[in-house]
């Protein structure tokens, strides 16, 4: 038990997901999509559950459309005794300036960043943050919960917790590193009655029994090593695996308790063992697991028996890695797959049945206008039902940042500019900056300005109800086009 000074009903953490544009342009407000924040909503849980006697609370600003004035008021009206602030690289500016508002109002309430940007470069916080929190975060948070709360408020020396880095007497100070959770079954599950469940959107439109969406994880790490992402950072490549039961109690729960009835699993890599996925996907159908649902995969997971099976489960739509159409640039990015087997497999998720979304990234390492057109005819020839088709952003934390760094090829630093939908952060080895914008631009017209995919996306939307999802994706390309 924390031996807490303050009254019961008095908010004792407060942990936040701040906003940020997914697009942006002219039409950004027009094409604002949110995900439900599964690392915020998981702190959330475990706190309630190992300390009850704190009041934990959870503010999806990103959700709420919230404004900075808007955010530091909500926190100066709580009183928060600790703020937790979720931050990933996009949102590191507006982070900090939560913390220095905070700082002027409640000098006295501990700051913790948490999040992928904080955990590859916890230094950039410092001095606005007290602590910034590495990689996995429910252990920590708890202990610096504890710690805080039960009398090191006056001290601020954390060097007994591990996992984390605290600003003390000036200076930056890293503690031991913290081993990752052994048993995720044991976690509790995300905090989804403290979110704003009806501001959540698909990006899809499927006919469902109800128009709550949400997202949901049963697994955490990714063994691959693409030099584009930054996963490893926080997982350091290990793959655990929640229990198939563990899984079927909360798809029950989202379901009975939430009313959601459109998921995504949001693990960086659905189907990693065939066998539990084959065991998970036969027990939902036993179950009659009245949820659709999409996820993320790699193409060499996937199979025909694996795809019919998932179909009858609920699975409605399969996000795709692709990145590349070019064979030498999937070698350079650590991408392990090959155009041909590519091909064969969005193949298979048509004969199927699924819709299918390809990520396309354009500007990776070795690209030349050649390369790109390559990934342009492939995303044509594929013809996903949608393609995500993006600038490499080379994010902090990934191979290709600090090679890009070493090589003085990164244009900015300011993180607000780490945005798939704006101008590149860095010069392209094989061409200009501005090509690389112009044939971005050339990709997405070329793929949604056709008569055939207009009239196949109004026809879903109408059949399916869901016309606001259809013209939220609109302003999404419009904002990717003209924006």
């Amino acid at each position: 038990m924390v031996e807490m000074n303050f009254m019961p009903n008095e908010t004792g953490v407060l942990l936040i997901n701040p906003p940020y544009e997914h697009t942006v342009g002219r039409f950004q407000r027009l094409a604002h999509f949110t995900d439900p924040p599964l690392g915020v909503a998981y702190l959330a849980s475990y706190l309630r559950e190992q300390l009850p006697e704190v009041k934990t609370d959870l503010l999806d600003a990103a959700a709420l459309n919230m404004t900075l004035a808007q955010i530091v008021g909500h926190i100066e009206q709580k009183r928060p005794r600790i703020v937790g602030l979720s931050s990933v690289t996009i949102t590191a500016n507006l982070v900090k300036k939560i913390a220095r508002a905070v700082r002027e109002i409640l000098p006295e309430t501990l700051l913790v960043a948490g999040g992928i940007h904080p955990t590859v470069l916890p230094n950039d916080f410092f001095p606005d943050m007290d602590v910034c929190v590495l990689g996995e975060g429910e252990l920590t948070m708890l202990e610096l919960v504890r710690a805080f709360l039960g009398g090191k408020r006056s001290s601020r020396d954390f060097s007994d917790i591990g996992g984390i880095v605290f600003f003390h007497d000036g200076e930056p100070v890293q503690t031991s590193e913290r081993p990752l959770i052994p048993d995720l079954s044991a976690l509790p599950f995300p905090a989804r009655d403290l979110l704003p469940l009806d501001r959540y959107l698909s990006q899809y439109p499927h006919r469902t029994p109800t128009r709550r969406y949400s997202t949901m994880i049963i697994s955490r790490g990714c063994p691959y090593d693409c030099t584009f992402c930054c996963s490893k950072q926080i997982w350091r490549r290990e793959v655990r695996f929640r229990s198939t039961d563990d899984i079927l109690r909360e798809l029950h729960e989202v379901r009975e308790r939430h009313q959601i009835s459109m998921l995504h699993f949001a693990d960086d890599n659905f189907c990693l063992s065939r066998e539990r996925s084959l065991e998970l996907f036969r027990r939902m159908i036993e179950e009659k697991v009245d949820v659709r649902w999409s996820c993320l995969t790699r193409v060499d997971a996937l199979d025909e028996e694996l795809l019919r099976l998932m179909k009858q489960a609920g699975c409605v739509e399969i996000h795709i890695g692709v990145e590349s159409g070019d064979p030498e640039v999937l070698k350079s990015i650590n991408k392990n797959i090959s155009v041909p087997h590519i091909k064969e497999v969005f193949d298979l998720v048509k004969k199927v049945g699924i819709n299918s979304k390809g990520s396309f990234i354009l500007g990776n390492r070795g690209e030349t206008r050649e390369t790109i057109l390559k990934t342009i005819d492939l995303a044509l020839e594929l013809d996903p039902t949608t393609a995500f088709i993006s600038i490499m952003v080379p994010y902090p934390g990934t191979s290709v940042f600090e090679e890009y760094k070493e090589k003085n090829l990164i244009t900015t630093y300011d993180w607000d500019r780490y945005n798939y939908y704006m101008d590149p952060v860095f010069q392209p080895e094989g061409l200009p900056a501005s090509e690389l914008k112009k044939l971005r631009i050339q990709a997405d017209s070329r793929f949604y300005f056709r008569p055939r995919k207009i009239l196949k996306y109004a026809f879903d939307a109408v059949r399916s109800g869901r016309t606001d999802v259809l013209m939220h994706s609109f302003w999404n390309i419009m904002n990717k086009v003209f924006g």
